[in-house]
């Protein structure tokens, strides 16, 4: 149903306006002046013609059914407006009107009866409160943006308006042109995975450009862009840890800030600029080249400095240099001065004309070890900077590589760059920057998403049983499952825990003796109101079953002084393991409001927080996604076996994180995990649950 926004054969913009300057009226002269060919129905029951064009008091009234309405009208009437449309059969609307979620309360009833008559008319709305949209192809501006970009093959989905008419005014200069241009809105209906979806089957568009404010459900999108074949390059908005220090868990404050959409992006394969600018010169690589299978790049420079500052770049964002075989140095050799640099990056010297980087250009073009090129030229007095560009048009002409160009400069280089421009070579103002794209498009060929559905193992879980205990917490009003019961969670969900007893009172601390717990055991704190046992000596080591009820005692009166108005559950007695038997890991989960819950992995224990190396994922995990994290991990060698050390059980460790995986589908409702520590242990030997919280909501 997006064809009805983007290809409409005829558009009535309720609304519409005699007054010059206002929004209604710059939508119809927009769409006027364009050049628009299909029939448009101005909407204004005051007025018999706008601007030569015959006026409607209703779409009610117009003589067919408009395939779009565009909707300029008071937020108040909105909806009486879309029943109107409705009625009339349109399928297709943009709201461009303001006032409503992004006001309040009041605003946010109108935003849900107009999704309500869409949804139950299955009309596939954009908005409300946004710019418009706009298809270059047949001149369509439905918009207030001041002008229409040049037709092209990028789509441009925005939140911001304002940042919507700056890119058509940015685009202009760097020779971008558009398929599709898009500006969200509130994104009542309309979201970023339904457009992405379109686009990606869309033959006018070839890569995809998003400025966002806010993603939502990041499964969803994983899922979608594990089907999408074109790039997805996303400039996103709001880098802030603030709420971290509020947060309860170890997990959760690791899962603060903007982790969770570089985990987003990261799994999705999406790429993310950090700046408009790289944006653009992402946008600009993708939208001039045919990028395939980007393993390394060749630099050809006539000057030493940039060339290392770009070398730096490439390598620094994981794309490696070419390797110049003897035979392709022998044949550079033969054009070039003896005293040129024949390693990558080739340096052609100072005094480089045209001829020098055509050749160049055409001999490491051909060689098929080298599988992009970037090219830099610096002003110098014997540089033909004009015929130089056209000598790199004439080699893209002939190679299927991708090649991007650095002219650094201002005024003496702009007759090059527009030369460049006009021949569909990607640009880029400095060649660092050139450097930390190309890189960045290189990885999106070779990180493709993978498909989920890949499991390790099966594992039966006690999905029923777990229910149980929820519902038994439920009941009390409770929302924190302390360690005992969590650890039973885990167990049901095939995560081992050491064994462990609850006491309540010293008499059955003491009746440990006679229980299967033997030898040194760890005591721990059991209250709803500590998450952190050992601040207050709730956390005591090596302790005998037949001293438990003496330690019992003891840790109940040193808790409570310091703690004297937490409810205290009991003391948890557990078998203590040897930590000389493996390594400690955390394991946790963290649901976030917009995005979802995710699953995280790390070097555990009491440094967590300190070294923060953790890596997080969004469930359903498969055996694909979970190598890629623990990949991502700088302790990933000791579990490997680091230094001598006895390889840890890594199988282990991933069936642990596929079982939470499926533990956090099973129960949504879960907000936070944290098992800290795990202790995986040596190789055949499995893993252990030291320490375990779950908090869950509705």
């Amino acid at each position: 149903m997006l064809n009805n926004i983007f290809n409409p054969k005829s558009i009535a913009i309720i609304g519409a306006s005699t007054q010059a300057g206002t929004v209604g009226n710059d939508i119809l002269k927009n769409l006027i002046n364009e050049g628009y060919q299909g029939k448009i129905f101005p909407i204004n029951p005051k007025a018999d013609s706008i601007l030569e064009i015959k006026t409607y008091s209703s779409i009610l009234d117009t003589p067919e059914i408009p395939e779009l309405a565009i909707i300029v009208v008071p937020a108040k009437i909105v909806p009486v407006v879309m029943q109107q449309v409705a009625d009339k059969g349109t399928k297709g609307a943009v709201i461009i009107s303001a006032g409503f979620r992004e006001i309040g309360l009041e605003g946010e009833i109108l935003e849900n009866q107009v999704a309500q008559v869409c949804e139950q008319n299955n009309i596939t709305l954009i908005g409300p409160n946004c710019l418009g949209v706009i298809n270059p192809s047949i001149n369509m501006n439905a918009s207030f943006a001041v002008s229409i970009p040049p037709a092209g093959n990028i789509a441009f989905l925005s939140q911001s308006g304002a940042i919507c008419t700056t890119v058509i005014d940015l685009a202009k200069s760097r020779g971008l042109g558009f398929s599709k241009f898009i500006s969200l809105g509130n994104k009542t209906l309309c979201k970023e995975p339904e457009l992405i979806q379109y686009l990606d089957q869309d033959t006018d568009t070839k890569v995809i450009m998003i400025y966002a404010e806010m993603l939502e459900n990041a499964p969803e999108l994983i899922n979608i862009m594990s089907k999408v074949q074109k790039p997805v390059i996303v400039l996103k908005s709001g880098r802030t840890e603030a709420g971290a220090s509020a947060s309860s868990s170890h997990t959760g404050a690791l899962a603060s800030g903007d982790i969770l959409f570089d985990t987003l992006f990261r799994q999705a394969n999406i790429i993310r600029a950090e700046t408009m600018q790289e944006m653009f010169d992402l946008a600009i690589i993708f939208s001039k080249n045919e990028v395939k299978d980007i393993k390394n790049c060749v630099i050809i420079t006539n000057a030493g400095g940039p060339g290392v500052l770009t070398t730096d770049a490439l390598v620094d964002n994981g794309l490696e240099l070419a390797v110049i075989s003897t035979e392709t140095e022998t044949e550079l050799r033969k054009y070039l001065p003896a005293f040129a640099n024949f390693n990558n990056p080739i340096d052609l010297i100072g005094d480089a004309k045209e001829d020098r980087y055509q050749k160049a250009l055409e001999i490491l073009a051909s060689r098929p070890e080298i599988d992009s090129l970037l090219v830099i030229l610096t002003p110098q007095t014997t540089t033909n900077i004009v015929e130089t560009a056209k000598a790199i048009i004439a080699i893209k002409d002939k190679i299927n590589k991708p090649i991007v160009a650095s002219f650094i400069g201002y005024e003496k280089v702009q007759a090059g760059i527009d030369i460049l421009t006009q021949g569909n070579i990607a640009c880029c103002n400095f060649p660092d920057q050139a450097g930390i794209a190309l890189a960045k498009v290189a990885q999106w060929t070779q990180n493709k998403p993978v498909e989920q559905s890949s499991i390790l193992a099966e594992s039966i879980h006690d999905k029923e049983g777990t229910k149980s205990i929820f519902e038994e917490f439920r009941l009390k009003g409770e929302k924190y499952i302390p360690e005992s019961r969590a650890k039973e969670i885990m167990t049901k969900y095939g995560i081992e825990s050491a064994k462990s007893q609850l006491c309540t009172t010293r008499q059955e601390a003491e009746a440990l003796i006679n229980g299967e717990l033997k030898g040194q055991l760890v005591m721990k704190i059991i209250s709803q109101d500590i998450m952190h046992k050992s601040d207050v000596g709730g956390v005591m080591l090596g302790v005998s079953p037949i001293e438990a009820g003496d330690k019992f005692d003891q840790m109940i009166s040193v808790v409570t002084k310091n703690m004297p108005h937490a409810k205290l559950d009991g003391i948890l007695f557990a078998e203590m393991i040897n930590l000389d038997d493996g390594c400690e890991f955390i394991l946790g989960a963290k649901k976030d409001p917009n995005l979802g819950t995710a699953i995280m992995v790390g070097l555990g224990g009491i440094y967590v927080e300190i070294f923060k190396d953790v890596v997080f994922g969004f469930p359903p995990l498969g055996s694909q996604e979970i190598d890629r994290m623990l990949n991502k991990l700088h302790s990933r060698h000791i579990l490997e076996g680091a230094r001598g050390q006895d390889p840890l059980d890594i199988n282990a460790l991933k069936q642990t994180i596929q079982n939470m995986s499926d533990f956090l589908q099973d129960f949504p409702e879960v907000e936070e995990v944290d098992l800290n520590p795990i202790l995986v242990m040596k190789k055949g030997m499995g893993l252990r649950t030291l320490d375990a919280k779950i908090v869950f909501g509705d």
